[in-house]
């Protein structure tokens, strides 16, 4: 089976088990939500790493003064 393959089914495999798992989390926490501030897919993902360090409110300071700055990824490159 050619490399491309394999990626598609493992991506086709992943993809089935996320509609396993999505619906038991929004059971299991109906209420959960994210208490990070962003706009955008990348603001998030830079959110999300830095709050795995530090509290959501430190982050939502930080990031606010980030992201005027630095609006995408391309920003970031020197």
């Amino acid at each position: 089976m050619a490399t491309t393959q394999k990626s598609a089914l493992k991506i086709a495999e992943a993809a089935a088990r996320l509609k396993k798992i999505l619906p038991r989390l929004e059971k299991t926490h109906p209420d959960a939500k994210l208490d990070l501030d962003y706009k955008t897919p990348l603001e998030l993902l830079i959110a999300l790493i830095l709050a795995a360090q530090a509290r959501d409110d430190l982050v939502n300071q930080i990031t606010a003064s980030l992201f005027k700055f630095h609006r995408s990824a391309a920003d970031c490159v020197e």
